[in-house]
């Protein structure tokens, strides 16, 4: 960890510019196992709460650009009814719907959608469960295949999603 003070210079661990200034803070360095480069994440010395986070990525010799984290109050409400961004969706396919598929699920529709889901399973012998929980981010009317284990028969998925674009 480290503290800087503001600077009148760029630099490239100042995410922040306000008022003709680099605002200052904690540059928290997280180093990465293998291939996964080093994480950063920046804590401004400002009134408002900036958080950033990028990441160098060693296969590219590059760093990603600064995104900065959304505060709590900053987030848009969810989950919203309407059509749009913020649209939450539940996932709750069985064995019974004409849609399923042992290993498959369909977003929604348009634009862009994060999603959660639990894999229900029923193995040999009769034991049943649950097979995992899956997360991700896919362009709307997307087909989902999570890799799944060969040892059971997916029977469902149970889960949301919400469009965050």
């Amino acid at each position: 960890m480290y503290y800087f003070p503001y600077n009148n210079a760029s630099h490239q661990n100042f995410p922040l510019l306000l008022n003709g200034s680099y605002v200052g803070g904690c540059l928290i360095v997280i180093k990465g196992a293998g291939a996964q480069g080093v994480r950063q994440i920046f804590i401004a010395n400002s009134q408002n709460l900036n958080v950033y986070s990028r990441l160098y990525v060693a296969a590219t010799s590059a760093w990603r650009p600064w995104k900065r984290f959304a505060p709590y109050d900053e987030c848009a409400p969810k989950p919203a009814e309407a059509d749009g961004e913020g649209k939450w969706s539940s996932i709750n396919i069985s064995k019974t719907d004409t849609s399923f598929s042992a290993t498959t699920f369909v977003l929604p529709a348009g634009g862009t959608w994060a999603y959660a889901v639990m894999r229900v399973i029923e193995g040999s012998a009769n034991i049943g469960g649950v097979g995992g929980l899956y997360t991700g981010v896919a362009a709307g009317g997307a087909v989902v295949t999570p890799q799944i284990d060969a040892n059971y028969t997916t029977n469902g998925w149970r889960g949301f999603c919400w469009r965050i674009a």
